[in-house]
Protein backbone atom coordinates (compact mmCIF):
# COMPACT_ATOMS: atom_id res chain seq x y z
CA UNK A 1 0.00 0.00 0.00
CA UNK A 2 2.62 2.35 1.04
CA UNK A 3 4.74 1.47 -2.46
CA UNK A 4 1.58 2.71 -4.57
CA UNK A 5 0.58 5.58 -2.37
CA UNK A 6 4.45 6.90 -3.36
CA UNK A 7 3.68 5.88 -7.17
CA UNK A 8 1.05 7.63 -7.18
CA UNK A 9 2.24 10.94 -5.41
CA UNK A 10 5.24 10.88 -7.76
CA UNK A 11 3.36 10.76 -10.81
CA UNK A 12 0.95 13.58 -9.54
CA UNK A 13 4.00 15.42 -8.85
CA UNK A 14 5.82 14.91 -12.34
CA UNK A 15 2.23 15.96 -13.89
CA UNK A 16 1.54 19.16 -11.69
CA UNK A 17 5.54 20.57 -12.89
CA UNK A 18 5.12 19.14 -16.37
CA UNK A 19 2.04 21.38 -16.46
CA UNK A 20 3.51 24.26 -14.83
CA UNK A 21 6.51 24.67 -17.56
CA UNK A 22 3.96 24.62 -20.14
CA UNK A 23 1.95 27.36 -18.76
CA UNK A 24 3.13 31.18 -20.16
CA UNK A 25 4.15 33.29 -17.29
CA UNK A 26 3.54 36.81 -17.85
CA UNK A 27 6.92 38.81 -17.00
CA UNK A 28 6.57 40.86 -14.08
CA UNK A 29 5.20 44.69 -15.34
CA UNK A 30 4.35 43.23 -18.13
CA UNK A 31 0.11 42.13 -17.22
CA UNK A 32 -2.03 44.88 -18.34
CA UNK A 33 -4.98 44.42 -15.96
CA UNK A 34 -6.80 47.42 -17.54
CA UNK A 35 -7.11 45.71 -20.62
CA UNK A 36 -8.43 42.93 -19.03
CA UNK A 37 -10.83 44.77 -17.40
CA UNK A 38 -14.53 44.65 -19.30
CA UNK A 39 -18.12 46.83 -18.86
CA UNK A 40 -19.87 45.50 -16.28
CA UNK A 41 -23.65 45.02 -17.34
CA UNK A 42 -26.10 47.14 -14.78
CA UNK A 43 -28.16 44.22 -14.59
CA UNK A 44 -25.53 42.85 -12.79
CA UNK A 45 -25.65 45.56 -10.30
CA UNK A 46 -27.89 44.49 -7.29
CA UNK A 47 -28.87 47.01 -5.06
CA UNK A 48 -31.66 47.22 -2.12
CA UNK A 49 -32.72 51.12 -1.05
CA UNK A 50 -33.33 49.98 2.96
CA UNK A 51 -30.43 47.62 3.11
CA UNK A 52 -26.56 47.10 2.72
CA UNK A 53 -25.75 43.80 0.69
CA UNK A 54 -22.75 42.37 1.19
CA UNK A 55 -20.39 39.23 0.38
CA UNK A 56 -22.55 37.52 -2.31
CA UNK A 57 -21.96 34.19 -3.42
CA UNK A 58 -23.25 32.42 -6.71
CA UNK A 59 -24.66 28.97 -7.81
CA UNK A 60 -26.39 27.69 -10.97
CA UNK A 61 -29.15 25.10 -10.20
CA UNK A 62 -29.14 22.10 -12.36
CA UNK A 63 -32.90 21.85 -11.31
CA UNK A 64 -34.57 25.08 -12.12
CA UNK A 65 -31.68 26.12 -14.52
CA UNK A 66 -31.32 29.19 -12.80
CA UNK A 67 -28.79 31.46 -10.92
CA UNK A 68 -29.23 31.70 -7.08
CA UNK A 69 -27.46 34.21 -5.21
CA UNK A 70 -26.81 34.27 -1.98
CA UNK A 71 -25.37 37.20 0.29
CA UNK A 72 -25.83 39.44 3.02
CA UNK A 73 -27.52 42.24 4.17
CA UNK A 74 -28.73 44.29 7.43
CA UNK A 75 -30.94 46.98 7.63
CA UNK A 76 -29.35 50.50 6.61
CA UNK A 77 -31.00 52.45 9.54
CA UNK A 78 -28.41 51.09 11.88
CA UNK A 79 -25.46 51.78 10.22
CA UNK A 80 -22.58 49.66 8.59
CA UNK A 81 -21.46 48.32 11.79
CA UNK A 82 -24.88 46.55 11.85
CA UNK A 83 -23.26 43.83 9.96
CA UNK A 84 -22.03 41.89 13.35
CA UNK A 85 -25.70 41.92 15.42
CA UNK A 86 -28.00 42.60 12.36
CA UNK A 87 -26.64 40.49 9.38
CA UNK A 88 -28.51 38.18 7.63
CA UNK A 89 -28.66 35.79 4.83
CA UNK A 90 -30.95 36.75 1.88
CA UNK A 91 -31.54 34.94 -1.44
CA UNK A 92 -32.07 36.18 -5.18
CA UNK A 93 -32.94 34.45 -8.17
CA UNK A 94 -31.89 35.38 -12.00
CA UNK A 95 -31.87 33.68 -15.17
CA UNK A 96 -28.65 35.00 -16.17
CA UNK A 97 -25.13 35.44 -13.95
CA UNK A 98 -25.39 39.11 -14.69
CA UNK A 99 -29.01 39.62 -13.61
CA UNK A 100 -31.51 41.01 -13.08
CA UNK A 101 -31.71 39.57 -10.13
CA UNK A 102 -35.09 39.04 -7.72
CA UNK A 103 -35.79 38.70 -3.67
CA UNK A 104 -36.96 35.83 -3.38
CA UNK A 105 -36.06 34.65 0.78
CA UNK A 106 -33.90 34.56 3.69
CA UNK A 107 -31.97 32.02 3.50
CA UNK A 108 -30.42 32.51 7.34
CA UNK A 109 -31.99 34.79 9.55
CA UNK A 110 -30.94 36.77 12.67
CA UNK A 111 -32.21 34.08 15.40
CA UNK A 112 -30.54 36.36 18.57
CA UNK A 113 -27.27 35.93 20.58
CA UNK A 114 -28.65 32.52 22.49
CA UNK A 115 -28.23 30.24 19.36
CA UNK A 116 -24.10 29.94 18.38
CA UNK A 117 -25.50 31.15 14.64
CA UNK A 118 -27.27 33.61 15.83
CA UNK A 119 -25.74 36.87 15.03
CA UNK A 120 -22.89 37.60 12.55
CA UNK A 121 -25.07 35.63 10.13
CA UNK A 122 -22.88 37.24 7.19
CA UNK A 123 -20.22 36.07 4.67
CA UNK A 124 -21.97 33.10 2.84
CA UNK A 125 -19.94 30.49 0.87
CA UNK A 126 -22.19 28.30 -1.04
CA UNK A 127 -21.27 25.01 -2.68
CA UNK A 128 -23.74 23.11 -4.98
CA UNK A 129 -22.90 19.15 -4.06
CA UNK A 130 -25.02 16.47 -6.42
Amino acid sequence: MGKLVLIVMTIGLFACSATAQNKKVTPPGELNIQAMIRPIPLTAKFINDTSYIWCGTLVKSHLDHKYHLFYSRWPRKYGMSAWVTRSEVAHAVSDSPFGPFAFKDIALPVRGKDYWDGLVTHNPTVHYYN
